[in-house]
Parts: C-alpha cells; structure tokens; sequence
C-alpha cells in the first residue's frame, strides 16, 4: 500500500512540473514562430499572413534556413 502511495504521489507533483514545463515550452515556441515569421518578412519580404503560413507548412525548412543565416 505504501509504495502505491508513493506512487500516487509521485505522478500528481510530476504532474504539476510538466504543467509548468508545459506552459514553458508553449510560449518559447511561439516566440520561436514569431522569430521565423519575422526572419521571413525581414530578410526575404513575406507579408504577415504568406509568413504564417510558410511557418506553419514547413517549419523544419524555415527553422533550417534561420539557422543558417543566423550562423554567418
């Protein structure tokens, strides 16, 4: 019974670090989109809206290229 009860205990105080984690990683990823999106406007002259959608099509590609350029 004791080591259910660790058990129990355990999940609900990880759960509770994964909440804030959570909400860590969620805004880090949008400041992360909004620095693609810009990435796009500044350097090659996306709109607002072409620069969303390019962001949300093909992430992997943009992040990739950001972080090329960035390197230079």
């Amino acid at each position: 019974m004791s080591y259910y009860f660790h058990q129990v205990k355990g999940t609900s105080t990880s759960e509770k670090g994964d909440k804030v984690g959570t909400r860590y990683n969620k805004e880090y990823e949008q400041y992360y989109i909004y620095a693609l999106e810009q990435f796009l406007i500044n350097t090659y002259g996306y709109s607002e809206y072409d620069a969303k959608v390019k962001v949300m099509q093909e992430f992997d590609e943009v992040k990739e290229d950001f972080e090329l350029k960035e390197i230079k």
